[in-house]
């Protein structure tokens, strides 16, 4: 399951949204619930949304947290609240922007968004740095569904993985 939160923001041009996916191999019981509470794995397109935002939602830890970003996980961890960072187990960046072409428009009223599509824009690396972090999927099931497999692969090879406690 896929979808959006805008938080109810009246004016949703130009902030941050919230996409959520649910991932599992059993039927998921809760499907019109559009907010997760409690994200395992955490993904910023964009590096400055580590600041103020608040990105470590629900009450568990060993969340990970990937964040497109030419910096190292690191410089990233400097930017983040220390009760939040204390609810990562691990810090992963990767330099989306780097590996595949964004297509930016401002199609609709809902705002900016990469209309290259999943896989095939900054989507690609970053799924291959979620893959390498977390192995909630196989390498080899992720690339058959991923349309840019040089940016999966660059993003996977190319991603930067610390455990946040050592980075604090």
């Amino acid at each position: 399951q896929a979808f959006e939160n805008y938080v109810d923001l009246p004016d949703r041009i130009y902030v941050p949204v919230r996409a959520y996916a649910r991932v599992s191999d059993e039927p998921i019981e809760s499907k019109f619930v559009y907010e997760n509470e409690d994200p395992e794995i955490v993904v910023l397109t964009e590096e400055t949304l580590v600041k103020g935002n608040y990105i470590a939602e629900g009450p568990s830890s060993g969340k990970t947290l990937v964040v497109n970003s030419k910096r190292s996980p690191k410089e990233i961890a400097k930017f983040i609240p220390k009760d939040q960072l204390a609810k990562f187990s691990k810090i992963v960046t990767v330099d989306g922007f780097g590996m595949a072409e964004a297509i930016i428009t401002l199609d609709g009223a809902e705002g900016v968004y990469d209309k290259s599509g999943i896989g095939v824009g900054i989507s690609a690396a970053l799924v291959g740095a979620v893959v390498k972090a977390t192995e909630f999927v196989s390498y080899d099931a992720a690339i058959a569904q991923i349309a840019n497999k040089e940016a999966f692969k660059a993003g996977y090879e190319q991603a930067q993985i610390a455990d946040a406690a050592s980075v604090a």
